[in-house]
This record gives structure tokens, sequence and C-alpha cells, in this order.
């Protein structure tokens, strides 16, 4: 049997499929007079044709996908090998390539050298444990001492379990007022002379080591956030470090820039002043931390209340006002009026007069308990000398 169909009539392909099993023979009209012939055989081709090229695309395009991927990873891969290289590079030429130093600023040593001058990482060079890690001290084979922190795995916050590295309760007057100009000095090379300006946010006494001369050396940067540029202040709603020396701005709102460690110097020289913490503070007549405390007495024009009973018979009484004066500039409630490092400095090392402070922000335990409850939307933070480490990208 016989079944012309016209190329102008639109016709599904079931209905092909009908009549080639029914055995018609199926011709369709291609121009007048020439048809062409519609076998089973070559209709279920071009549909066999028509799957082979839908899967050609879609393998294609797999493929097409599978490359992209590939390329970005390998891409990846060269530049961990390459940054791996230039470390390794360093590591044998011993730092002597200029060019890599300026552009690491960073002292870099190997790991056998850091063990040997950790003794293996021995529990007697211990000294404690931070939010990402242990810290051991060392010895370099030229003599320098070193602080080593060795990451842990699981980054958990560790306890503090040692006691602070300064104890002021065993200083001398000069002893301690070297260590606050130390202190001074760091700070400003962080802030203003480093290649980036460098914000701690959580300078406290056991982040400040002692070396065998009471040198002091500004520790633990796990917290420690940069800027470039001109970049002079940022904003965070993960606040972290620890109470009684956190600025009011950065504890309440997550405001942070130099100015917080302005503060948190402030409160560190009222702390070396007096051998006494600012958390814990207790006074039989009125509920001030150690802050309003000096505030009181420097009102009274008894500043000199303040000082450690342990060296007042052997101090530069010049000294001990000046110190107590410039830490309650650096403590006062506004960021605007606290001064800047390099003031500080000028300010601790010269002899001319100073501004008078303003009032100095949390400087009572009720404060501290409102800013407690404030930031608790934000973030955990430590009320007591224990340090809570977020970790948070840079």
């Amino acid at each position: 049997m016989v079944y012309v169909m016209d190329a102008s009539v639109r016709f599904r392909s079931t209905l092909v499929q009908r009549l080639l099993r029914r055995g018609y023979k199926v011709y369709a009209a291609i121009r007048k007079h020439i048809y062409s012939t519609i076998s089973k055989a070559s209709y279920e081709g071009k549909k066999g044709e028509k799957i082979g090229i839908s899967l050609a695309l879609s393998m294609g395009l797999g493929l097409l996908i599978c490359c992209l991927i590939f390329h970005v990873w390998r891409k990846k891969q060269q530049q961990q090998t390459k940054r791996k290289g230039t470390m390794r590079d360093i590591f044998k030429q011993g730092g002597n390539n200029e060019s890599q130093k300026k552009d690491l600023e960073l002292p870099l040593f190997d790991l056998a050298t850091i063990m040997n001058a950790t003794n293996n990482f021995s529990a007697s060079n211990k000294l404690g444990e931070g939010g990402f890690g242990t810290v051991y001290k060392g010895t370099l084979e030229e003599g320098q001492q070193i602080a080593v922190k060795r990451l842990s795995r699981n980054s958990r916050q560790g306890i503090d379990e040692y006691a602070d590295p300064i104890r002021c309760t065993i200083l001398d007057w000069p002893k301690r007022f070297h260590i606050i100009n130390g202190i001074a000095r760091g700070l400003l090379y962080l802030h203003q002379d480093s290649r980036l300006r460098i914000i701690h946010r959580d300078l406290k006494l056991s982040n400040v080591l002692l070396d065998i001369v009471m040198n002091p050396k500004i520790s633990n940067f796990s917290m420690a956030r940069s800027f470039k540029g001109d970049e002079t202040e940022a904003n965070t709603n993960r606040v972290v470090g620890t109470y009684g020396y956190m600025s009011p701005e950065y504890a309440v709102d997550g405001h942070f820039s130099v100015k917080l460690a302005v503060s948190s110097f402030g409160v560190l020289v009222l702390e070396i002043v007096s051998g006494k913490r600012n958390r814990g503070f207790f006074h039989l007549d009125y509920n001030l931390n150690l802050l309003g405390h000096a505030w009181m007495v420097y009102k009274e024009g008894k500043s000199l209340d303040l000082l450690d009973e342990a060296v007042r018979d052997f101090c530069h009484v010049s000294e001990v006002l000046r110190s107590i004066h410039v830490g309650l500039l650096c403590v006062q409630q506004s960021p605007k009026d606290r001064p800047t490092m390099s003031s500080v400095v000028l300010m601790l090392g010269g002899e001319g007069a100073l501004p008078c402070p303003k009032q100095p922000g949390f400087f009572t335990e009720r404060n501290l308990t409102k800013a407690d409850n404030f930031s608790g939307r934000n973030a955990p933070t430590s009320t007591n000398e224990f340090t809570i480490t977020i970790l948070e990208p840079r």
C-alpha cells in the first residue's frame, strides 16, 4: 500500500510511525513529480540521529564546564606552588634577598631553627595558651629571645595558665617607667611607622612580654586588624577583646581605631603605676574601678595616692604624676579627646604643661556591666583577664 505525504501538509511523527507499522510505503513529495521514500529504518535512523546530536551537545557542554573548573583549580595550585617556592628560596638563602625581606617585612625562620630555639617545644618553655595555640619561649643561636605561638588544629580558646609577664609588685619605679615608655614606643610603631597601620584590639598586661633587661614586647596579634593607606577606623559586629581594657565606643558600638589602643594603653599605665588591676579593683568607700579611683584622686589633687606603696619611697615624683596624667588623658570618654601615640611619647618624655583630662569612660563597675549587656548582642567577650578569640578574615 502507498501513502503519499504532501510536503505542505503538517504531520506529527506519531502518524508516520503508525503508517509504517501498518505496512504502508510512505512517500513525501519534495517537489512536483519528485517523491522521497520514507522507510521505517530511515525514519528511526533520523530519530536516533537527533538523539545523538542532543547527547553530543550535552557531553560537549559538560566537558567545557569541567575544563573551566580544572583551569581555575590548576591556576590556584600554581599560585600556591609559587608562594611555597618563594618561601623555600627565602629559607635557603637565609633571608638575604633584600627585596623579599622588604615585601614580607618580618623575619622568617625555618622549622628546625624554631624547634632548636624552643627545645623542641619543651613544656618547660611554655608561657601559656592563647586563642589559636600555645606560646613558647625561645632563644635563637645569637642569644635573641623570642616568643613562638604554635597553632592548634582546632584553634579553641585556651586558658591563660601563667601569671602576667609584668609583675608590678616586684618592679621598682625606674623599671615601671621604662616599661611604660617602651609600650608607648611599640604602639607608635604599629600606628605610624609600620607599613600597615595595626590596631591590636586586645592590649593588656598579659600580652606584654619582658626580656631579660625589662624591655617590653607587645605580643599576641591574633585579634589585630590592619589598615591600609588612609584608613584610620572601622566598625565590626564581632567585638573581641578583654573588658576593662576596651574603649567605650568599641565595647558598645563595635567602632575601633588607633584610639582604641590608646585607651587600652591608658589603662595599662594606671595599672603599672598602682600595681592593681582595673577590673576587680575594690575600695571600701565607693564602687569605682581603678579608672574611677584614679580620676577621683586626680580631681582631689592627690594623684600620688594612686602610686603603689611598694615604690613610694624610691620614685621620681614628677615621672609618677606625669604618667598618671597621661594615663587619664588616654582613657577619656570621647576618642577625639584622646591623644595620639606620637603625642603620648612626647608627653612622657617632656616636661611641658599637659592638657587637663576629661572624665574617663567606664569608670564604675556599673558602666562596665552596662557595656556587657550592650556588647552581648554582637559577640562574646571577656569580663575577666581571659581573652575571647573569634576568627574572622582581615
